[in-house]
């Protein structure tokens, strides 16, 4: 029997180094059974850099390295690519490069697609932008052959919209790795569980913003707010979360950190925070619960759909966008350490039992299976 060969467009590549999608992708095509399918990466050279690995093809096609157009870019070269090739199966990722998915479409070629979340409502895209989104939204509902959603709630709003039948995986975590604070404390003088972690992209949605603005008023010197993420050098939202934090010494900005650098941050947070006003399924969640790191989060129902049972809480939550509430929060969980005490195991416990990539793997191989 020939293998099945499944490509793979619409993330910056693998191995990932940071970003959602790129993990995404990366623990699928890892775990796919090697004896009976072979996977095709699409890459940005800069993204990969010397990087290379075994587990899949890396497939490297130009893109145009500026703000707004490298990723539009990269998925419509990628997406020409895919012609010289006898793909079964391209897989496009979020709504962006979907707009693309029309093109291995006219091949014959089956078309899946994954939605991470309704990127038209993130608040960093302009009008332009969003009207692209929306195309790439269109063009997913009337072409995919099959659609997947990382979440219930976005499983739920696109078959109401294309009165389709959409597939539910949700994503897995990856395995964590304690590590003592080293790097960073050398770099920054970060002490083990006397910081607030924030760790994600520097995007305006991620409400890095309330989250520094709820920090400035809690008169507590004995702990830092650490913000660790990159971004575009000169991103306007960068530049002014960073003017925003200025006066205050016990905020500290890292920029990119390596994936060791991550698990120390994890591994010795006193807390994660994630005060976003919109997700699909944000995998730093899991990430930071894998860690036995306690999670603050928005009431946003796609983050409470990870920590929220019918018989408990897994975390602690906060009202989206009120800086007022944030503050609150923070104030609460610093002055009862024995409460963010007793959720570290219980966190770890849940995602252990709940989200498996094995489980996400399988059930995405299902897909592929039904679409041929």
């Amino acid at each position: 029997m020939n293998k099945l060969k499944i490509a793979y467009i619409g993330q910056r590549g693998v191995p990932p180094t940071f970003g959602g999608i790129e993990r995404y992708v990366d623990e699928i095509v890892k775990r796919l059974p090697r004896d009976e399918v072979e996977t095709y990466t699409y890459c940005r050279r800069h993204y990969v850099e010397n990087n290379f690995v075994d587990y899949t093809k890396q497939l490297f096609v130009p893109s145009l390295e500026t703000k707004g157009f490298e990723a539009f870019s990269h998925s419509f070269f990628s997406a020409i690519d895919s012609f010289r090739h006898s793909f079964d199966i391209v897989h496009f990722q979020a709504l962006g490069p979907s707009l693309f998915s029309c093109i291995p479409k006219i091949k014959g070629v089956k078309v899946v697609v994954t939605i991470h979340g309704l990127d038209w409502q993130r608040a960093k895209w302009g009008k332009g932008a969003k009207a692209v989104l929306k195309a790439g939204d269109w063009m997913a509902g009337h072409t995919a052959s099959a659609l997947i959603s990382v979440s219930k709630r976005l499983k739920e709003y696109y078959e109401n919209k294309y009165k389709t039948d959409v597939f539910f995986v949700p994503i897995g975590f990856s395995e964590p790795k304690f590590m003592e604070i080293d790097e960073m404390n050398r770099k920054f003088g970060i002490e083990p569980f006397k910081y607030i972690l924030f760790l994600n992209r520097l995007v305006p949605e991620k409400g890095i913003h309330y989250l520094i603005e709820a920090f400035k008023g809690i008169k507590r010197d004995d702990f830092k707010l650490v913000i660790a993420g990159s971004a575009f050098q000169g991103d306007k939202y960068v530049v002014f979360i960073k003017e925003l934090a200025k006066d205050d010494k016990r905020i500290v900005f890292t920029d990119y950190v390596t994936r060791d650098e991550m698990h120390e941050l994890y591994s010795n947070a006193y807390f994660f925070a994630l005060p976003s006003e919109l997700e699909g399924m944000p995998a730093v969640v899991l990430e930071a619960l894998s860690h036995k790191c306690p999670v603050l989060i928005s009431d946003v129902e796609e983050i409470m759909d990870i920590v929220k049972t019918e018989n408990r809480m897994y975390g602690f939550a906060h009202k989206n966008k009120d800086v007022g509430d944030i503050r609150a929060q923070i104030r609460f969980l610093l002055d009862h350490p024995e409460l963010v005490e007793e959720m570290r195991q219980p966190g770890y416990d849940h995602v252990q039992k709940e989200y498996s990539w094995d489980k996400a793997v399988k059930m995405t191989y299902d897909v592929y299976k039904h679409v041929i």
